[in-house]
């Protein structure tokens, strides 16, 4: 299957000092192995803290995610679909 990828949500406008914090206080309370313990890909988890700490928005790192994940799931849909 190929590998679908959309443009990335942007930046925090300069992450100000509020942005910092919030990204912390959300890796604090979702650590990796909570992330996976809960059913959460291995790579997603990874890249959802890796965006936070690059700046992008919690939030906005995970609907990015779950969209990319949904246009993967559609493509796989639609090639099972072809066969």
């Amino acid at each position: 299957m190929r590998y679908i990828q959309r443009e990335m949500p942007p930046l925090a406008p300069d992450a100000d000092e509020a942005a910092v914090r919030e990204g912390e206080a959300m890796r604090r309370a979702m650590p990796l192995s909570r992330l996976l313990d809960n059913g959460m890909d291995h790579a997603d988890a990874v890249v959802l803290h890796a965006m936070s700490t690059a700046g992008v928005r919690w939030i906005a790192a995970g609907a990015y995610l779950g969209g990319r994940n949904v246009a993967v799931a559609r493509a796989a849909y639609r090639h099972a679909s072809a066969c």
